[in-house]
C-alpha cells in the first residue's frame, strides 16, 4: 500500500518540479523572443506577438474549458477509485478538443487575410502567412493540453511541465536558429512553431499512457458532468486570454507592428510571474477538488494560505528586481527596447497582483463557482479595452500598460471579496511579513551599490545586482525563522538528498 504524502509536502514537491520546469520553459521562451528580436528585428517580433495572441485566444476557444474540467473530475474519480470512468472521461475530452481544434484551425486559416486586412492592413504581406502556420498547430496543441490536464488531475506535474513548457520551447528556439539559415523569417518561425506543437502532443500522450491507459478502448461511460462544469469556464478562459493579449493586439492595430514588438518583451518578462504562481496553484487545484468532495473547508483554507505564502516568497523578490533593473532587462533585447522599461515595471505590478490572488480563482472554481471567474474576467476585459481606446492613441506603450494594470488590480480585488463572501476564507497570513521585510532589506542593499555597478555591462549589472539581492533576501528570510510547514518540507528535502547519496 502506497503512503500518501501530506498535502503541504505534495504541494512543495510538485510545485518545486513545476517551478523548475516553468522557469526553464520560460527561459527558453524568453530566449526565443530575444533571438527573434536580434535576428529579425522589432517588426518581425511584433508580427510574432500578434500571431501568438490570435493563437492563444483560438486555443482557449477550442479547449471548451475542458482542461479545468479534466483536472477536477480526474482527481475526484481517482479518489473514488473509478479509474475506468476517468479513462473514458479523458478520451471524451481529448476527442472533443481535437474536433473543436480542427474547426478553430480552419477558421483562422481561412480568414487570416480578412482579419489582417481589417485590423492590421500595414502587415498584409507577411502576417497572414504566419497566422496560417500557427493555425495548423492548434489541433496538436489541444491534444497535448488535454493529456497534460489529465496528468495534472493525477497530481503529476512534471509531465505537464516537460510536454507543454520545456520540450516545445526547446524545439522552437533551436528550430528558429536552424531554419533561419534557409528560410525567410516568417516561414522559419512558423515551421519551428508547428514542429514544437507536434512534439508537445507526442510527449504529453506518451507521459500519460503509463498513468492512465487512454489508448485502450473501454465500454464505460464518461463523467456526465464534465461538459456542464467545463462550458461555463470556456467564457472565462476566452475572456481571460483576450484580457492578456488585448493590449498587444490593440497596439498593433491602433499604431503599428513595431510598437507591438517593443511591447512584447515587457509583456513576456512580466508574465514570468504568473508562470511561477501557476506552479503552486496547478497542484492546489486537484487537492482542493478532493477536499471539497469531503466538505473539508478548513483544510482548503490552510492549503490556500500556504500556497499564497509560498507564491509571495518566490514572486516578491522578482518584482523588486524588475523595479530595480527594468531598464537593464530591456537592454538585453537591444537598445530600441529601452523605451519599454517603464511599461515593464507597470506590467510587473499588474501580473504580481494577479499572481498573488491566483489561488483564490482556483479555489472558487474547484468548489463549484466558475461563473464568478467569468464575471471577473468580463468586467476586467471591458475596463481594459475601454482604457486602451482612451490611452493608447495618446500614450502608446504606457497607455496599454496603465490599462492592463488597472484591470489586473480590479480582478485581484474582486477575487478577494468574492472568496470571502462565498467561503469566508482569506489567502493572507502574518507569515507574509517575513518575505516582505527580507525583500526590503535586499532592495536597500542593491540601492547602496547601484551607483557603483550601473556603468558596467548590462549582463554584469543583472548578475551582480541579482546575486546581492538574493543573498540578502535569503539570509534575512532565514534569520526571521520558518513556519512548521516549511520545516517539514526542508526535513523531507534533506531526507531525500540523504537517500540519493546512499
Amino acid at each position: 500500500m502506497s503512503r500518501r504524502l501530506p498535502d503541504e509536502l505534495k504541494i512543495a514537491k510538485e510545485a518545486g518540479i513545476s517551478v523548475g520546469g516553468g522557469v526553464s520553459g520560460g527561459f527558453l521562451r524568453y530566449l526565443f523572443n530575444i533571438l527573434v528580436a536580434r535576428l529579425h528585428g522589432v517588426e518581425i517580433l511584433g508580427m510574432y506577438a500578434i500571431t501568438n495572441a490570435f493563437f492563444q485566444i483560438g486555443t482557449r476557444i477550442a479547449a471548451l474549458g475542458l482542461e479545468s474540467g479534466l483536472v477536477r473530475y480526474v482527481a475526484r474519480l481517482m479518489a473514488r477509485d473509478q479509474k475506468d470512468v476517468a479513462v473514458a472521461t479523458v478520451r471524451k475530452a481529448t476527442l472533443l478538443g481535437f474536433i473543436s481544434g480542427i474547426v478553430v484551425s480552419w477558421l483562422l486559416y481561412r480568414y487570416a487575410d480578412d482579419m489582417v486586412g481589417r485590423w492590421f492592413p500595414a502587415s498584409m504581406g507577411q502576417l497572414p502567412q504566419l497566422i496560417r502556420w500557427f493555425a495548423l498547430s492548434i489541433p496538436f496543441t489541444l491534444i497535448a493540453r488535454m493529456a497534460a490536464a489529465a496528468s495534472q488531475g493525477l497530481k503529476v506535474l512534471k509531465h505537464r511541465v516537460l510536454a507543454l513548457s520545456i520540450l516545445p520551447m526547446l524545439i522552437l528556439a533551436v528550430g528558429l536558429v536552424l531554419l533561419s539559415a534557409w528560410y525567410d523569417p516568417i516561414d522559419a518561425i512558423g515551421m519551428a512553431y508547428f514542429a514544437s506543437q507536434v512534439v508537445s502532443m507526442i510527449a504529453a500522450l506518451l507521459f500519460l499512457m503509463p498513468l492512465l491507459p487512454v489508448h485502450h478502448s473501454q465500454n464505460v461511460s464518461s463523467e456526465s458532468g464534465l461538459l456542464l462544469f467545463s462550458l461555463p469556464l470556456l467564457g472565462a478562459s476566452v475572456v481571460a486570454a483576450a484580457l492578456n493579449w488585448s493590449d498587444l493586439l490593440m497596439l498593433g492595430s491602433m499604431i503599428d507592428d513595431r510598437t507591438a514588438g517593443l511591447y512584447q518583451p515587457a509583456l513576456r518578462t512580466a508574465t514570468m510571474l504568473p508562470v511561477i504562481a501557476s506552479a503552486f496553484t496547478a497542484i492546489l487545484a486537484p487537492l482542493v477538488s478532493e477536499h471539497q468532495a469531503s466538505n473539508n473547508l478548513p483544510q482548503i483554507e490552510r492549503l490556500l494560505k500556504l500556497t499564497t505564502l509560498w507564491t509571495f516568497i518566490f514572486l516578491w523578490p522578482l518584482l523588486l528586481l524588475i523595479m530595480l533593473y527594468g531598464s537593464k532587462i530591456m537592454l538585453i533585447f537591444g537598445g530600441d527596447f529601452l523605451q519599454s522599461a517603464v511599461a515593464l515595471r507597470l506590467l510587473a505590478l499588474a501580473t504580481f497582483s494577479i499572481s498573488i490572488t491566483l489561488g483564490l480563482a482556483v479555489v472558487v472554481t474547484m468548489t463549484g463557482h466558475p461563473r464568478f471567474v467569468l464575471f471577473n474576467s468580463v468586467i476586467a476585459l471591458s475596463v481594459n479595452i475601454g482604457l486602451n481606446l482612451l490611452l493608447i492613441p495618446r500614450y502608446g506603450l504606457m497607455g496599454a500598460a496603465i490599462s492592463t494594470g488597472t484591470a489586473s488590480l480590479l480582478i485581484a480585488l474582486l477575487r478577494i471579496v468574492q472568496t470571502w463572501r462565498l467561503l469566508h476564507i482569506s489567502p493572507f497570513s502574518l507569515g507574509m511579513l517575513r518575505p516582505a521585510v527580507a525583500g526590503a532589506a535586499g532592495w536597500l542593499a542593491c540601492l547602496a551599490i547601484n551607483n557603483l555597478i550601473f556603468s558596467l555591462h548590462t549582463v554584469a549589472v543583472l548578475i551582480l545586482g541579482g546575486l546581492l539581492f538574493m543573498l540578502v533576501y535569503l539570509f534575512v528570510l532565514w534569520r526571521l525563522g520558518m513556519t512548521e510547514e516549511e520545516i517539514n518540507v526542508m526535513n523531507a528535502a534533506v531526507r531525500k538528498i540523504r537517500r540519493a547519496r546512499n
